[in-house]
This record gives structure tokens, sequence and C-alpha cells, in this order.
């Protein structure tokens, strides 16, 4: 059988051409849920795909971490940590949208600073 079990990114960019030029992303993110294991009785190149995803999952944790973790060292004025985006290809696909808003405006010289909204759906479920 084929598993359905996978991330979906789907990007759609406006762009101005006439000035003032403008750049506009909107990224429509589904992640697969983690899952243990021992509870769904996965085996072989499904429990392979099921380790995949859930490595990319705590990917991105950490890099939510590390970001606020950030936030607080900017406040203090403490020189900030290296954001953990080259872990997985998830994170290094939604970095532009993850990113801290001060920090990419200042890069793209010009361009609207982005920002980021997420919508969660957790699982009511204690063993998940």
């Amino acid at each position: 059988s084929h598993s359905s079990r996978s991330h979906t990114l789907f990007n759609i960019t406006l762009r101005r051409t006439a000035k003032p030029y403008l750049n506009a992303t909107l990224a429509i993110i589904d992640l697969a849920g983690s899952e243990r294991a021992s509870r769904t009785q996965t085996s072989g190149a499904r429990l392979r795909e099921a380790g995949r995803i859930n490595c990319s999952l705590a990917a991105l944790a950490r890099c939510l971490a590390t970001m606020r973790e950030n936030d607080r060292r900017r406040e203090a004025e403490k020189p900030l940590k290296i954001v953990p985006f080259r872990e997985s290809k998830l994170t290094r696909l939604i970095q532009f949208g993850l990113e801290d808003a001060a920090d990419a405006a200042a890069r793209s010289e010009g361009r609207a600073a982005p920002g980021a909204i997420m919508i969660v759906a957790v699982s009511g479920d204690s063993r998940d």
C-alpha cells in the first residue's frame, strides 16, 4: 500500500512589477503528525517514513525554540544564536516565513518584512 503521510507545502507569490515594487508570499503548509511506532504497529518502509517525519518536526521545534530564545537575547542585548534551519528540508523550505521580521527586512533591503501566522491543530489523544 502507498502511504499518504507527508508534509505538503504550497507557496503563492504575488509581485508588483510597477513602482513601488512589492513581493508577498503566502505559504500554506500541512505538516504530517508525529506518531508512536509502538502504538501504530508500523514497520519497514512506513516506520522509516514516520521516523523522517518525526525528525523534521523535531528540527522545526528546535528552530522555533531558538527563535524564541533569540527574542529574549535581543531584549537583553546579548548575541543571538544561529537558528538551525539547515537541519531539515522542511525548515529550509519554510525559513523565509519563520525568520524574524526585523532581520529579514534588513537583508531584503526595501522589501516588505515577512510575518508569520501559525495555525496548529493538535490531537487530543495523549498517546500521540
